[in-house]
Order: structure tokens, then C-alpha cells, then sequence
């Protein structure tokens, strides 16, 4: 799981993270932590603390702005990281794999297509997509855009989808072509 993808599964199940004591502390609904996520926090453990940085006594939420390098957002730490080692490997899923600089065009190409569809500064996009490559191209191109994504998990009901897609009224909704048919009622913008 990559960092993004672990911040977007903290942030959805309303975990809250802090450091002290040169410590990760987490709060919030603890039964959202999973074995497996509990694995990832401890692989990713001197990343979240940089990202987290040290907000005293206050608890940061994956949707705050990152502390580390003055504030930046995660989507300008990662373009950081492709600056720093754009051949390195960043995503593996099954037997694919992107390297930073592969991962920051394929999410830059997104940005400006999402930027034509008028995307910008906290506009929603819904991002219903199996978790793959390109579930992270999506939430970085989001990011990428200005927009605030909205996960939409293709396992919930349709009537569950629906609704959040009412609720949060996204100005375009990013999903595999195996899902398409999940949205043909909507009248969402829906890329593939």
C-alpha cells in the first residue's frame, strides 16, 4: 500500500494521527485498524512522522495540509520525491509497477485533463476504481488538480454509491471501464 493510498484509508475510516514523544500515537475508530493497516503504518512509520510533523497536543487528520517542508500537501512531497529519484520504483500492484516519474506524468496527465473539465480548488471528484495503479494515478491526479477526491468503494451497494454520489456531488467521477455499467443512472461526467 502506498502512502497516499494508507492516508486515504485513515482519513475515510476518521483516524487521527500525532507524534509524541518521537512516537506515532493514533486516535480515533480503532476498529478500522486492520492487521494489514496496522503493518503499513509500521512500514511507513518515518514518513508519517514527516508528513504528521509535530503539532503539539493538537491531532492531525490525513485531510490537514502535510506539516513537513513548510506545510506542502502530499501531492507536493510526492513531486518532491520524483525530483529526488524519478527512476525508482514507486507502485507495485500485482505485477505491474510505476516508477515516480511514470506515476507523477500518468497523474499529471490526469490533472490537466480533470483541470479542462474545470476542476479546481475543492471541487469533488468521485473515484470509484478496484484498488490498483491506477486508484493512485487518480487520487494524485485529483490532488494534482486542486480537487478533493471522493472514494467511492465499488464493493459498497449501488444504493450506497448513490447516495454518496447525491451527497457529495462530484463534478466528475474517475472509474475502470468494468464499473461503467454501476453509473450509467448518473448524471456525473464519468472518464475511464
Amino acid at each position: 500500500m502506498t502512502i497516499p493510498s494508507l492516508l486515504e484509508k485513515l482519513g475515510t475510516a476518521g483516524i487521527r494521527l500525532r507524534i509524541q514523544g518521537g512516537e506515532l500515537r493514533v486516535a480515533g475508530n480503532r476498529a478500522a485498524l486492520d492487521a494489514e493497516t496496522i503493518a503499513q503504518l509500521r512500514e511507513h512509520r518515518a514518513a508519517l512522522l514527516e508528513i504528521v510533523g509535530d503539532h503539539g497536543e493538537e491531532w492531525w487528520t490525513p485531510s490537514q495540509p502535510a506539516a513537513a517542508g513548510g506545510g506542502r500537501c502530499v501531492h507536493e512531497m510526492f513531486e518532491a520525491q520524483v525530483e529526488r529519484t524519478p527512476d525508482a520504483v514507486a507502485l507495485v500492484c500485482e505485477s505491474r509497477s510505476l516508477t515516480y516519474a511514470e506515476l507523477n506524468a500518468r497523474a499529471n496527465q490526469l490533472a490537466h485533463h480533470l483541470r479542462d473539465l474545470c476542476v479546481g480548488p475543492d471541487t469533488p471528484v468521485g473515484i470509484c476504481v478496484e484498488p490498483s495503479l491506477e486508484m493512485t494515478v487518480g487520487v494524485l491526479g485529483v490532488l494534482k488538480a486542486g480537487g478533493a477526491y471522493v472514494p467511492l468503494d465499488p464493493a459498497y451497494p449501488q444504493e450506497r454509491l448513490d447516495y454518496m454520489l447525491r451527497d457529495s456531488a462530484p463534478a466528475v467521477l474517475l472509474t475502470q471501464t468494468s464499473l461503467q455499467d454501476r453509473f450509467a443512472r448518473t448524471s456525473v461526467p464519468v472518464l475511464d
